[in-house]
């Protein structure tokens, strides 16, 4: 398969695929009425005696519920208290060196969740104010020792926040983490990729479909998502580039368009066609290595952003809704 070739815009242009959707979700949430108040499950298991665990686990039972089991049998996956072996395995847990590494620098860099709730707080209002009949879920953190960073049930929200420990971690660098990782690690990617994760898990990709044209729209349908929940945000953030990753993309999206066209990518089903532009890594293989990884979500946000701009009576629901992703491109109109 031949490489892509680089085209370079002018400065013009750059300025106006980054100013185009400014202001869009000014959307008054004053009235609104919400505060996410995440609970500490993390100090609550970690700051006891190991000894002393069994005899909590009413108390983990009764105010942390679906979660508590969730951790158990999903994120840590030691099974459940009935389990004869549940009180050794909740001990090796608890004294695993590097579990324990986590959470004493998880408590050091989050000693305050305020800021954070305070994002959640915000967006959830922006969620409500689209998506009135929707629960608010509850927000829990979390450590897992570098296991999960965000785990979703019916209404509830978890937060690894060993997994958020900062680019920079040393805990990182000893697990032998990739840069283009331990890059999104950071706090401030934490509201961003929670709203992510609670998009994905309420509306469901349809995978009745599964091209590389339907994944890339579905995803950029979740990017979307996050362009109305936080309208003040980076896109930078909300994709996971560096300023620099995301302005190579603003330069070559035409000539990444025109590369899946000529390719017969578009409509490709097979597993290595779509990974190859979905899936996260160091860069997008077919490209340059400047390029970031993912390249095919940042065309798929493009594409949901002309399809909501060119079909002005189309809600946010509306959109969250629709399935059919080659309807979504052709109403687009999209042509970078």
């Amino acid at each position: 398969m031949k490489k892509f070739s680089l085209l370079i815009l002018t400065a013009i242009s750059i300025f106006c695929l980054s100013s185009c959707y400014q202001n869009i979700f000014d959307v008054d949430i004053s009235d609104i009425d919400i505060d996410i108040s995440i609970k500490r499950f993390d100090k609550d298991l970690f700051d006891i005696p190991v000894d002393s665990v069994m005899g909590k686990i009413n108390f983990f039972e009764n105010k942390y519920q679906d979660f508590f089991d969730l951790y158990n049998y999903e994120i840590i996956r030691i099974g459940g208290t009935n389990n004869s072996e549940f009180e050794e395995r909740i001990k090796l847990f608890l004294t695993n060196e590097t579990v324990s590494s986590s959470y004493i620098k998880s408590k050091d860099i989050f000693t305050d969740l305020a800021p954070i709730e305070n994002d959640f707080t915000e967006a959830f209002k922006y969620y409500k104010y689209y998506f009135p009949n929707k629960e608010i879920p509850q927000i829990i953190s979390f450590v897992s020792g570098f296991n999960h960073q965000v785990a979703i049930d019916s209404c509830l929200i978890g937060i690894g926040l060993d997994k958020y420990l900062g680019r920079n971690c040393e805990l990182y660098a000893q697990l032998g983490l990739p840069r283009y990782m331990t890059n999104n690690m950071h706090p401030g990617k934490i509201a961003t990729d929670c709203l992510l994760a609670w998009a994905r898990s309420e509306f469901a990709f349809n995978d009745s479909i599964t091209t590389l044209l339907s994944f890339m729209v579905y995803e950029g349908k979740l990017l979307y998502f996050l362009d109305a929940m936080f309208p003040n945000q980076t896109d930078n953030l909300k994709i996971g580039y560096s300023a620099e990753k995301l302005n190579w993309c603003k330069t070559n999206e035409e000539n990444m368009w025109t590369f899946l066209i000529e390719q017969k990518l578009l409509y490709s089903h097979k597993k290595e066609d779509i990974n190859r532009f979905i899936k996260d890594g160091p860069f997008t293989a077919a490209f340059m290595k400047e390029s970031p990884a993912r390249t095919g979500i940042y065309l798929g946000w493009q594409i949901v952003r002309n399809y909501m701009k060119n079909n002005p009576d189309k809600s946010l629901q509306d959109l969250m809704n629709e399935n059919n992703y080659q309807n979504i491109l052709s109403l687009s109109k999209y042509k970078p």
